[in-house]
């Protein structure tokens, strides 16, 4: 979505894909320590198995590797209830661009000594350090998942997980009772097996394959307050007009997160002066960021002056030139060229 793997001018492909081994686990705490090439939808397979699950869970979950999310700080959809990456991940052995093997693969949930290192790495797109081994909080796995799919003036599609299936069924259709009299949703439906759950998510996660079948598709991830979430949609679709197909919003709603997309038949230069910087200011006017859960890449790095300040741009040059003084990690992404 923004080039943060992607080579494209002089890079040389590292892939951790034989690093695959799960190193520990541990039955009790749900605490798992594997190499970065571990297959995310594998790894949810072998920790179920044991009772837990991973706290993260996305649509590319059956070819992404944990190193990759983990350097990106990949949010998906478990993010609302069990937060980012930045307080799941327990430890990380990461390789340095002088080699050096920094070893801070942690299993404690507490440390208070020092520098939080591993903070860095995590959504650093491989350009600190190449992380090789992962130590990751599992949550126990739910013992009861309902799925409610929605209609009002917008789709959602809500997930809820505990310990009783007949105390969150009792829950949820109360919430669904008061929102039907309420008026705030006028239909839907409520899933608990396995077939209707994955049909009901299917929904949500093809939706950017099914926008792909318009041509060309300009994407954008953002995080914006919840009351302002989709007021950017209804402003570019009276902005771009027929210069657009088709302008659409989906994502997270529980946490700020728009997908917003926009496709044409083709690529139009016009277009997307059309979107940029628009967009980027529109979302710097709500305090928002560019980057929600994608990283900046190779395509949107300069501008992440829309969502930090110049000090802040100034510590992340300082830190790069530190630790990567030649600038041979996943080089062209993620901060914008110094003058």
């Amino acid at each position: 979505m923004v080039g943060g793997s992607v080579p494209v001018f002089d890079e040389i492909i590292l892939s951790t894909a034989l690093m695959n081994q799960v190193i520990s686990f541990h039955s009790v705490s749900g605490t798992l320590v594997c190499q970065a090439g571990c297959i995310l939808e594998e790894l949810s397979q072998y920790v179920e198995a044991r009772g837990f699950v991973m706290p993260l869970d996305l649509g590319a979950k059956g070819s992404c590797h944990i190193g990759g999310n983990v350097a990106t700080n990949a949010g998906g959809l478990r993010f609302l209830r069990y937060g980012s990456l930045h307080g799941t991940v327990l430890g990380l052995e990461v390789v340095l661009a002088d080699g050096t093997v920094l070893n801070c693969l942690s299993t404690l949930r507490k440390d208070n000594t020092g520098y939080d290192l591993k903070q860095l790495f995590i959504g650093s797109e491989g350009t600190l350090g190449v992380i090789t081994a992962v130590s990751i909080q599992c949550p126990p796995k739910p013992q009861a998942v309902n799925v409610a799919f929605l209609e009002s003036p917008f789709y959602v599609l809500i997930e809820t997980s505990g310990s009783r299936a007949e105390h969150d069924a009792e829950k949820l259709n109360d919430f669904l009772e008061q929102a039907l009299r309420s008026g705030l949703v006028t239909d839907g439906t409520v899933a608990t097996d396995q077939m209707k759950l994955k049909a009901l998510w299917a929904l949500r996660e093809r939706i950017s394959e099914a926008l792909s079948r318009d041509g060309y598709v300009y994407k954008y991830d953002l995080s914006l307050p919840t009351d302002t979430l989709y007021d950017l949609v209804t402003d570019l679709r009276a902005r771009l007009g027929s210069q657009a197909k088709r302008v659409v919003g989906y994502g997270h709603l529980g946490d700020g997160n728009l997908h917003l997309n926009v496709t044409s038949e083709d690529f139009s230069r016009s277009l997307l002066d059309a979107l940029e910087p628009y967009v980027y200011e529109w979302t710097a006017g709500q305090r928002g960021s560019v980057s929600a859960e994608h990283g900046l890449g190779f395509k949107k790095k300069d501008a992440l002056h829309y969502s930090k300040p110049p000090a802040a741009l100034r510590l992340m040059q300082q830190l790069k030139a530190l630790l990567d003084p030649k600038g041979i990690l996943n080089p062209y992404k993620t901060l914008p060229a110094q003058a």
